[in-house]
């Protein structure tokens, strides 16, 4: 209790270390919690440092696993020259896009250039015996104009699928040049050697009575330099027609002179080669040796012969057509002075 006579700082102090002793008080009544403190194993701290790489890992494994399942088939397909192809044009099949080239670079020889695609999944059948591809860019020439999307676009590989029971493949030899035919009516391929190419070149086509049945799918000289051999690849409806024995080849192509104009037509369009072909039921033939000139009437078997007599031959020769109403039904085979030197003996060729 305060003493009514002290003084107003004494009261002050009482009552400031009054307050002191009861914070005291209330201090020590209270209980705080206290810290415990443990060692952990070393091997937790091993195990730590080990899951982030061991994590990564798996994701990495994960991830190219992935990959690998989207990415599509690798073929590899070389080729004499690379002619500008590079990486990320594309490989094209009826003008549809199913594949991309990855990579174009020379082979450790130096005689060819590797060019690796990259398959569609869904267009990895075209992986198989027999397809062919060639590099598509422009081409043009008195006879024909080839790839000029190419002149502005980029260029591009084209493939033309082998048979679809084919054996599955993943290395490809190229073509230099553009085919014409598709592998699916491409049955067989023959050989024709001349002692001349007379300008034919791959691409160009054989043909029978005006219908083309096959094409030219190589050109070389004999090992021994005594000719050329063309090779030429068949359509299926051709094959027991052509491949036969008793078959006559030749190539068409430009002969002008004083009595007679041929071949024409390949002055503007290309040269080709024609075909006669041997009887039905001959047997099947592979090697042929061509014509150096088209065949006469009377080499055919079937050929009528007939013999006209005139006073002069006025410049008449063999091989000059025999006409009915503008259409040619024979071919002179022989001219000769009769036998009393009065006149000329005359022998044609009926078809």
């Amino acid at each position: 209790m305060m003493d009514p006579h002290a003084s107003p700082a004494a009261s002050q102090g009482a009552t400031a270390g009054d307050a002191a002793h009861e914070g005291a008080d209330s201090a020590a009544g209270v209980s705080f919690p206290l810290a415990e403190t443990r060692m952990r194993p070393p091997w937790r701290r091993w195990v730590g440092f080990a899951v982030i790489p061991a994590l990564a890992v798996v994701i990495t494994i994960g991830v190219l696993i992935w990959v690998r399942a989207e990415q599509g088939l690798m073929i590899t397909v070389r080729f004499q020259e690379g002619h500008g192809v590079e990486p990320g044009n594309s490989l094209k099949y009826r003008g549809i896009v199913i594949g991309e080239v990855v990579t174009a670079r020379i082979n450790h020889e130096l005689n060819k250039v590797e060019v690796q695609i990259e398959l569609e999944k869904q267009s990895e059948a075209i992986a198989r015996e027999g397809s062919i591809f060639w590099i598509v860019r422009p081409r043009v020439s008195l006879t024909r104009v080839q790839g000029l999307d190419t002149v502005i676009g980029a260029r591009y590989v084209v493939v033309s699928p082998g048979p679809p029971d084919g054996a599955p493949r993943t290395s490809f030899v190229g073509r230099e040049h553009p085919t014409t035919l598709t592998s699916e009516s491409v049955t067989m391929e023959i050989k024709v050697r001349f002692l001349e190419g007379h300008g034919l070149t791959i691409g160009d086509v054989l043909k029978y009575r005006g219908i083309e049945v096959g094409e030219v799918a190589g050109l070389k000289l004999n090992p021994d330099l005594s000719g050329v051999t063309v090779t030429v690849r068949l359509l299926s409806n051709a094959e027991h027609v052509v491949a036969v024995d008793g078959s006559r080849f030749w190539i068409v192509r430009p002969q002008v002179s004083l009595t007679r104009v041929q071949g024409l037509d390949t002055i503007v369009g290309a040269r080709y080669l024609a075909v006669s072909p041997g009887r039905a039921g001959a047997p099947r033939r592979l090697d042929f040796v061509g014509l150096e000139a088209p065949p006469t009437l009377t080499s055919q078997p079937t050929a009528l012969e007939i013999t006209i007599h005139f006073r002069s031959g006025h410049g008449i020769q063999v091989g000059d057509p025999l006409k009915h109403r503008g259409i040619v039904v024979g071919e002179v085979t022989s001219v000769s002075l009769n036998s009393e030197l009065s006149g000329v003996t005359v022998a044609v060729g009926l078809i």
